[in-house]
């Protein structure tokens, strides 16, 4: 036997495999164990799993060279990639075969091989068969981590040799170890089971208030699908349960998920489920005022069911249907609109369902609003003096293409008046000419103040101007974040941070907070600081991870809090940061805190988005300087980086002056920081500051300097290759971004952006090493072979990561993934004048989620936060993450995309060329879907006539750089032509060499309709110039010399 059990293994056979252990004796399998593990020596299989038994053996032990030569064998390395899992596992299988009791309770099955496992268990009946069977179901056996899986479960099942079944553990447990996963890995014994033991179904009734289930809802979703299709589901009681969930404090996913489990359940639409959804009629129509969309079209849907069976009450109905507008998916809007329509045919139903009607010219989508007009159409009445009231309001609302159709609605006599504002001029500015001569030439030019002056007579739309964050002053126009005061207030700040924290800026004040006010220790100190140790200091699976203690700064911080409160049990369960800046400063700082060697900061922001005022810089040095603290080089380096642009002459000032207090050292590092000079010549750096706080200091004073520029030939040739290699050390980061073909992965789209934070002249071989391992990743995440490559990827990075210390260079290397909605925004607080890192890291990140619908654990659109700041600067690198966002399957991204292009486009931000580069760039990858696009921009056109310009220069600019029209542009073309309708444009001639070819498809009529525009400006376009110059006339107001 063991000769043929050993030929089946080495051929990979584990069908082999189960038939020759089929009629093996107990104590034949004893003495296979032996051979067994030398073979695994001869062939270099990993022995962990018996690394307990027949300890003698090892690689050069006689009997392993003798098989090794027997089979002529070579053996594999693991740490290569010619490593066989697959040949690891069928090995492990045989050992299964033959281990003992002891053995085959710690390892109860073989992954990959369950069928097989519990095929050799049942044909092996062992005599400790109910032992082994008790130990790894039973409670206490997964107590100790014997854990079996759902799937193997049910085989075991399946081969009668389980005498119970534990029903809530099937049924309830993670993922691997759950129902749906046996269900779907092994139906036919899962079907045996459900159909033999229903007490098993009665817990899939307590899926929709598991919140883990309800965080994984489509693995559900087929076996709740079988069991009704099978008429072994209760029906009815499975939707109450999901009715009961949606009225508990649950998230937007997690009530998302609700609804998938209520669909599964409801089926497909026929006479028994319409039957079953009639009893739930009271609380469909309650839900259709719901604030989710998904919840109240899912009610609506239900309810056009119920109508089917002539069962609708109408007359609650209609009150409630006008609220599915508040929503902006179009699909149901529209289903209501018809539905409206059917109703406004009963006589008694007709008033409030035409009231209804008017309500949906409020939709976003013109197709809404299209239906609407056609059933007012029919319904209205000159006598509906409500609804002609509603119709006068959203003359101006609705598309501007569907006016004309609306105002025939109105009664014959009645004439609608058009407003008309007078063009602006340079010659008619008012008050604003005199604001205008007060700016300094250096601002106006910066801002393109002219250029849009000059607007007003051509009027077009002049391009804004561009600048950089060391240009501008902040400080006036950031909010300053006040220090935390008293114990109390700390103690109560931090605690709702460790439940929840949203704000970027609550963390600095948190952590300056405790180390100012860490000896204040009133008498009530431990009756107000219980909560707080019960709910911070406690391991990572016992703390909340949606606040500041999760994600990759949770240890750190917890440690921090730890020290603070001189708490000591859990210090030894905390892991120490791995590469993440943030987290290293906080652990770094948690032991200053330990150590009694802390002191207050230097790199505490004063002002919201991580700004420190120079002026106030400097009097933390004196202070620092004067009580002989120990400065951290990592709190100097954030200092310096986080330094704003305004105040740093008054705060040299300070310096420079003979009465300051400041050590030569300490004015030296200052002078190369802050100095109040274009050049670099006096540029000194010696060993009192280590080379990673001197790279700091030069880039507070210039993000972008390249130090080649300014260095003699002899001093640069002794510099060590490595560090000119590193991005925003010695050279500023040279970004190469391309988008390229998508890799499906699931839900998710796998490497579609290739990226380098250097030129590829600068660039570390390393690089292209990491990038050729990474496209030979094949689509199926878990595989032998992609685990060896990933393996190899992480040996690779850890090696290029090396980035001697310097925090600008670890910055354009970050890795991020899920985290707390406060970590994404905080990230730009480490280094504010210069974001492109950010930008780039934000990308790769959104696309992740492209494809993907919205999530509680990776917040991502929480990266667009800084486009908020009123004059943040829009890089190519910035636009590129928002047109990732903007065609976004993510809910989140979508609506953080809407406000952020609203943002720019009514404060003046947004360069039209450098936008659509960034288009361009993005679009080249092939997988951004217009369309999603085209409903991000119709939401933004919505805010005024100056987004709506914008939005139509971005799509006019884009289409006509395309060397053919794209396939979904004639939704593209459908919004531009309300655009040049609402403003009075007409196309350019680049664009209407494309529209020319135009000659069959949707995007005919609106090709046509825009060929045929001329350019007579309307009132809105007036107010869109007039905004446009007003925004750029106050920046340079804020900005310009005093």
């Amino acid at each position: 036997m063991i000769e043929a059990l050993e030929t089946a293994v080495l051929n990979k056979d584990p069908q082999k495999i189960v038939e020759i252990l089929s009629t093996a004796r107990e104590e034949e399998r004893a003495e296979a164990q032996r051979p067994l593990k030398t073979l695994w020596l001869a062939k270099g299989i990993d022995t962990y799993i018996l690394r307990s038994v027949h300890t003698d053996l090892n690689e050069e032990h006689p009997d392993v060279l003798k098989k090794r030569a027997q089979y002529k064998l070579t053996p594999m390395d693991k740490r290569s990639r010619n490593y066989d899992y697959q040949l690891g596992y069928i090995a492990w299988l045989a050992w299964f075969g033959v281990a003992d009791q002891a053995h085959c309770s710690i390892y109860s099955s073989v992954p990959d091989y369950e069928a097989e496992s519990a095929q050799i268990m049942a044909d092996r009946q062992p005599p400790w068969l109910e032992q082994w069977t008790e130990e790894v179901t039973s409670p206490s056996g997964r107590d100790k981590g014997r854990t079996v899986s759902a799937s193997y479960w049910v085989l075991l099942y399946q081969h009668g040799l389980l005498s119970r079944v534990d029903r809530k553990f099937l049924v309830m447990d993670w993922t691997d170890n759950s129902l749906p996963h046996a269900f779907e890995k092994q139906p036919e014994a899962t079907q045996k089971l459900l159909r033999e033991v229903p007490d098993v179904i009665d817990h899939l009734y307590e899926v929709p208030s598991s919140r883990w289930a309800l965080s994984v809802p489509k693995t559900w979703e087929p076996l709740i699908h079988w069991l009704n299709e099978e008429g072994l589901l209760d029906r009815p009681r499975m939707t109450t349960a999901c009715l009961e969930a949606l009225n508990e404090p649950l998230n937007k996913t997690e009530r998302n998920s609700c609804i998938i489990f209520a669909k599964s359940a409801m089926g497909k639409p026929n006479p028994k489920s319409r039957k079953d959804s009639l009893l739930f009629q009271p609380q469909w129509i309650g839900l259709l005022s719901d604030a989710q969309a998904v919840v109240a079209g899912f009610a609506l849907d239900q309810l056009l069911q119920i109508e089917k069976e002539k069962k609708l009450n109408g007359a609650e109905v209609v009150v409630e249907l006008p609220n599915i507008f508040q929503h902006k998916p179009k699909g149901h809007a529209r289903k209501a609109v018809a539905l409206l329509d059917r109703l406004a045919k009963q006589a008694d139903l007709r008033v409030e369902a035409v009231r209804g009607l008017t309500f949906a010219l409020a939709h976003p989508a013109k197709e809404v609003q299209e239906d609407a007009i056609a059933g007012l159409a029919v319904h209205l009445e000159n006598s509906d003096e409500d609804a002609l009231d509603a119709i006068r309001l959203h003359l101006e609302t609705v598309a501007p293409t569907l006016r004309a159709r609306l105002e025939t609605l109105l009664p014959s006599t009645e004439t609608v008046g058009t407003s008309t504002l007078e063009a602006p001029s340079t010659e008619d500015l008012g008050d604003q000419a005199e604001r205008i001569a007060a700016v300094d030439e250096t601002s106006a030019q910066r801002f393109a103040l002219p250029q849009a002056v000059a607007a007003l007579d051509s009027h077009q739309l002049a391009e804004p101007g561009q600048w950089r964050m060391n240009e501008i002053r902040v400080l006036d126009h950031y909010e300053a974040i006040p220090p935390i005061e008293t114990v109390d207030e700390l103690v109560q700040v931090t605690s709702a941070a460790v439940e929840a924290l949203e704000c970027p800026d609550t963390l600095d004040r948190i952590v300056d907070g405790i180390i100012r006010l860490h000896k204040e220790k009133p008498k009530h100190f431990p009756a107000l600081t219980k909560s707080l140790r019960n709910r911070a200091c406690q391991p990572i699976m016992s703390r909340p991870l949606r606040g500041m203690l999760g994600g990759y700064s949770g240890e750190s911080m917890t440690r921090l809090i730890v020290a603070w409160l001189k708490e000591k049990g859990v210090l030894s369960e905390l892991m120490e940061p791995n590469g993440f800046p943030p987290a290293e400063f906080l652990w770094e700082v948690s032991e200053r805190l330990r150590q009694n060697t802390i002191y207050p900061l230097l790199s505490t922001p004063t002002h919201r988005g991580g700004w420190i005022d120079p002026v106030a810089w400097v009097r933390r040095l004196e202070t620092v300087e004067a009580s002989e603290a120990d400065i951290m080089d990592s709190d100097m380096v954030r200092s310096l980086l986080r330094l704003a642009p305004d105040r740093r002459d008054e705060a040299w000032q300070l310096v420079d002056d003979d009465a300051s207090p400041l050590s030569p050292r300490m004015k030296q590092l200052v002078n190369v920081a802050i100095k109040p000079t274009d050049t670099f010549d006096d540029l000194k750096l010696d060993d009192r500051w280590s080379i990673q706080v001197w790279i700091a200091a030069i880039r507070a004073r210039d993000p972008w300097i390249d130090l080649k520029n300014h260095l003699p030939a002899e001093e640069i040739a002794q510099v060590p290759v490595e560090l000119w290699r590193l991005p925003d050390v010695l050279k500023p980061a040279n970004y190469q971004w391309k988008a390229v073909e998508a890799t499906k992965g699931g839900a998710r789209y796998l490497r579609p952006i290739k990226w380098s934070a250097m030129a590829e002249e600068d660039r570390n071989p390393l690089e292209d090493e990491i990038n050729q391992l990474k496209e030979s990743l094949s689509g199926e995440a878990i595989s032998p072979e992609n685990i060896q490559t990933i393996m190899e990827i992480s040996n690779a990075e850890s090696q290029l990561g090396r980035h001697f210390g310097f925090l600008t260079a670890k910055l354009n290397d970050l890795k991020v993934a899920h985290a707390p909605m406060y970590v994404y925004a905080y990230l730009a607080t480490i280094w504010p004048m210069k974001l492109d890192w950010y930008w780039s890291r934000s990308t790769l990140c959104l696309v992740d989620r492209i494809e993907s619908g919205s999530s509680v654990e990776e917040r991502y659109a929480q990266f667009l936060l800084p486009l908020f700041e009123p004059d943040r600067c829009v890089t190519t690198m910035a636009a590129r993450a928002l047109w990732i966002a903007t065609a976004s399957k993510d809910t989140n991204a979508k609506a953080m995309a809407i406000e952020a292009w609203v943002e720019l486009m009514n404060s003046d931000r947004c360069h039209i060329q450098l936008l659509v580069d960034a288009w361009n760039d993005v679009y080249a990858g092939g997988w951004m879907k217009l369309s999603r696009v085209v409903d991000v921009l119709t939401e933004a056109t919505s805010a005024g006539p100056l987004p709506a310009w914008i939005s139509a220069k971005l799509i006019a600019t884009f289409l006509a750089r395309q060397t053919n029209l794209p396939r979904e542009s004639a939704k593209l073309l459908e919004l531009l032509d309300e655009c040049h309708q609402r403003l009075g444009l007409a196309i350019d001639d680049s664009l209407r060499e494309k529209l020319l070819t135009v000659k069959s498809g949707k995007a005919k009529s609106f090709a046509k309709s825009l060929l045929g525009r001329e350019d007579l400006p309307t009132p809105q376009r007036t107010e869109a110039l007039s905004q446009a110059l007003e925004a750029r006339l106050a920046r340079a107001e804020r900005f310009g010399e005093r």
